[in-house]
């Protein structure tokens, strides 16, 4: 993946583009219409009833937690925050907005195209996603995720080929 990505501009863009894209994902999914609510949003309120969904946002996140997890172990508890996070400000944000795709659907093609802009005009080279859909829908939101919180250091490299290559 970091073949894909040695643009300083494109990195950046990279950093915002991916956390938009999948947020915005997770706030599609998250619509009320598609979702089935345990406790009603009048009797627990909406903050509460936003973590109380059974909908398709729910298994997403515990997807990529049991993924990011096998990545790096010892950073379990980061993924379990932040994609606990996410996964509750998309349904809350579903509960409160009645007309919130208006804004998402088209946050998610903005932060689409500023990717492909990044890879067309600062990396000159053709995106990930187009030589393998697993490690742009799986391993891209991992190195994003890393690079935001700058926890790299405290993982080995992915693209290590030994041992002897890891930088810890």
């Amino acid at each position: 993946y970091e073949t894909y990505h040695s643009d300083k501009v494109n990195q950046i863009i990279h950093l915002i583009g991916i956390p938009i894209v999948y947020w915005t994902i997770l706030m599609i999914l998250s619509n009320p219409a598609v979702s089935i609510r345990i406790w009603p949003e009048w009797e627990v309120g909406a903050l509460l009833a936003a973590c109380l969904q059974i909908n398709v946002t729910l298994f997403v996140v515990m997807i990529y937690i049991v993924c990011f997890s096998l990545f790096t172990p010892t950073l379990t508890w980061l993924y379990l925050l932040v994609f606990a996070f996410l996964g509750w400000s998309s349904n809350y944000l579903n509960l409160i907005f009645e007309q919130l795709l208006w804004v998402v659907v088209p946050l998610h093609i903005a932060g689409w195209i500023a990717q492909f802009i990044g890879h067309a005009y600062f990396e000159g080279r053709k995106p990930a996603l187009l030589d393998n859909l697993v490690q742009a829908f799986l391993v891209s939101p991992w190195f994003a995720l890393h690079e935001i919180f700058r926890v790299r250091a405290w993982t080995p490299s992915p693209v290590a080929k030994s041992p002897k290559e890891i930088d810890y």
